[in-house]
């Protein structure tokens, strides 16, 4: 299994509504405050179906303006 934790910037005032969208498709997703304004916690069976969930779900997501991916190790 591979958990990872991917931080998004959204457009302005679109955090709750991409904090909807992220709820259905990730394990987790909150609200933060910083440079990112939500994180989502991502598990999946291998590295490939983490490209695909970010590529193919996450992005699509238009409020979505940036992601910056963390892989955890344990």
């Amino acid at each position: 299994m591979v958990t990872a934790f991917v931080l998004c910037a959204v457009s302005p005032g679109s955090e709750r509504y991409v904090l909807k969208k992220l709820q259905g498709i990730a394990e987790e997703a909150h609200i933060i405050y910083g440079q990112y304004d939500l994180i989502a916690k991502i598990t999946v069976a291998r590295c490939e179906d983490l490209e695909d969930f970010i590529l193919d779900k996450l992005r699509k997501i238009e409020e979505i303006k940036e992601t910056h991916t963390w892989i955890a190790m344990d």
